[in-house]
């Protein structure tokens, strides 16, 4: 095949001018497109770093945001149980204290009782002594055992100092208490009834009008009472008198 070389010029313009155009319209475009989706893929890239590094960032910040929950809930939780056990101290404390109160108050009441239920046995062994000995007098009393008192109610008289005999004649000399009365459980001798009233009527320097009567309440014995004055000799108010200095000294323990 023969070669023109005109030919071959024209072909070679043909394809410089191919070549030219698919540079300016083919090629450039081309190229500005990758380059633009290259620029694209950078910055999404880039995103993509910036967004993973602020992800990391905040994972980091919730892994050190968790650890410090973690520590103030430990330390809450320290925190709640030492002031719990405090208050359980405290109501231990007070619930000792309020035990110790009632145990307190449960020994007074208990001792309380002791107290009473041994004052009741007291009173009771006293009114039982009072009775046995009331009985048992009462079976000696006679016209004998009254002589006797009788005798030792003049003896006490006799014996009075005058301090006592100023009040048994004061309490004579008041006119509306111008009388004195003996009262005696046995009948009394008219002897020992006449040296009685002689001697008062004597150391008083009074006239006296005198009653007698008998009183069994008296069990054994005697009892003259001048005015608001009562001077006695008597099992009764003897045992009376035990039994209320009794009853009183109970009372006042």
């Amino acid at each position: 095949m023969d070669l023109n070389p005109s030919t071959f010029v024209l072909e070679v313009v043909n394809f410089l001018i191919l070549v030219w155009l698919l540079k300016r319209f083919l090629y450039q475009p081309v190229s500005a497109a990758i380059d633009e989706r290259r620029r694209q893929i950078a910055r999404t890239v880039d995103e993509a770093h910036d967004t993973q590094a602020a992800a990391e960032a905040l994972r980091m910040q919730y892994e050190s945001r968790l650890a410090d929950w973690e520590t103030e809930k430990r330390q809450a939780r320290e925190t709640f149980k030492r002031e719990l056990e405090a208050e359980r101290q405290r109501a231990l404390g007070e619930l000792e204290k309020a035990l110790d109160a009632e145990r307190e108050k449960a020994q007074v009441l208990i001792e309380r009782q002791r107290r009473d239920m041994e004052s009741d046995l007291e009173r009771e062994a006293l009114r039982l002594s009072r009775q046995f000995a009331a009985r048992f007098l009462e079976r000696l009393a006679g016209p004998e055992m009254e002589a006797a008192l009788l005798r030792m109610f003049g003896e006490d008289l006799a014996a009075m100092d005058p301090e006592h005999w100023l009040a048994l004649t004061r309490a004579l000399e008041e006119p509306e208490r111008a009388e004195a009365e003996i009262a005696s459980a046995f009948p009394l001798k008219p002897e020992s009834c006449a040296g009685l009233t002689r001697m008062i009527e004597n150391r008083t320097g009074r006239t006296i009008a005198w009653r007698f009567r008998e009183d069994p309440a008296l069990i054994c014995g005697i009892r003259l009472r001048a005015g608001h004055l009562v001077l006695a000799a008597n099992v009764g108010e003897e045992l009376k008198f035990f039994a209320d200095g009794a009853e009183n000294s109970l009372g006042g323990g």
